[in-house]
């Protein structure tokens, strides 16, 4: 039998939909802020994709939408509400 080292496989719209539109509602019912407020801060300003290739913390993603929303929350909280963006297919 052949063993892999490595397996790459892409969920996103494969095994799982992903909807961005989703977390950005369960954030805004979370904190209270607008989805599409909470949209700009993280997609407009590039800081979304800083976070999810690494470059950027949890902690700083939490800092900035703070800040940019004017919105004091649960950090952890709020990150999982901005990651549930996935349904299976």
């Amino acid at each position: 039998m052949r063993s892999f080292d490595f397996f790459y496989f892409d969920l996103g719209n494969v095994l799982y939909f992903f909807d961005h539109a989703v977390g950005m509602r369960k954030a805004s019912e979370l904190i209270g802020a607008p989805a599409d407020q909470i949209y700009a801060a993280l997609f407009l300003t590039g800081l979304e994709e800083l976070y999810e290739t690494g470059i950027v913390s949890g902690r700083r993603v939490v800092a900035e939408c703070q800040r940019r929303l004017s919105k004091n929350f649960d950090g952890d909280e709020f990150l999982n509400a901005i990651s549930t963006i996935f349904t299976f297919n």
